[in-house]
C-alpha cells in the first residue's frame, strides 16, 4: 500500500538489503550456502526460486506489513489515492521505516534517528501540520439565483 518494493530497494540499496539479510539468515544456513545481492533481486523484484529466496521474501513482506500497518494507523483518514501516495512524502517515510525494520542492529544510531523522524513527520501529517493533499472546495456545484423581483415599471422608463 504505502512500501513499494522497488522503491525500496532503489533507495535503500541491493548492498544494504544484502548486509541486513546476511544477518538475519547466514546463521540459520551452513557456510557453504552465501546469500548474494542476486538472492536478494530475485527474492525482491522476481519470483523466489529457492527456498533462501522464499526466506527473504517472507522476512521483507513482513516488514513491508508492519510499516504499511504503521502509516494506516496515522493517514487512514485521508483517503488517499495511489497517484496521491506516490507525490506525498509517505514512500520516502516508508522507505525509512522499511531500514529499521530489516536491519538487526537497533543500536545503529543512524537508522534509529531516521526511523524516529520518520514518525515525527507521521505525527505531524496526523495533527495536519503537513499536508499530503491539496485542500478541496466544499462545494463542488453552482449556485443558482432566482430572477429579481422589482416594482419598477420598466415600461415607462
Amino acid at each position: 500500500m504505502y512500501v513499494s518494493t522497488q522503491h525500496t530497494v532503489n533507495t535503500i540499496g541491493l548492498h544494504s538489503l544484502l548486509l541486513f539479510a546476511q544477518a538475519q539468515f547466514n546463521p540459520g544456513f551452513s557456510h557453504d550456502v552465501e546469500l548474494t545481492s542476486d538472492d536478494i533481486a530475485q527474492a525482491l523484484l522476481n519470483a523466489p526460486e529457492t527456498e533462501l529466496q522464499q526466506q527473504i521474501y517472507d522476512w521483507f513482506d513482513t516488514a513491508k506489513t508492519n510499516v504499511d500497518a504503521l502509516i494506516f494507523g496515522y493517514v487512514a483518514r485521508f483517503s488517499l489515492s495511489v497517484d496521491e501516495t506516490e507525490k506525498s512524502v509517505l514512500p520516502g517515510l516508508a522507505a525509512d521505516l522499511m531500514r529499521y525494520e530489516l536491519c538487526t542492529n537497533d543500536g545503529d544510531e543512524s537508522i534509529v534517528k531516521r526511523r524516529d523522524d520518520a514518525i515525527k513527520t507521521l505525527d505531524k501529517i496526523d495533527k495536519g501540520v503537513i499536508q499530503l493533499k491539496a485542500p478541496t472546495a466544499k462545494s463542488s456545484t453552482t449556485i443558482k439565483t432566482a430572477k429579481p423581483i422589482s416594482q419598477f415599471n420598466w415600461e415607462r422608463y
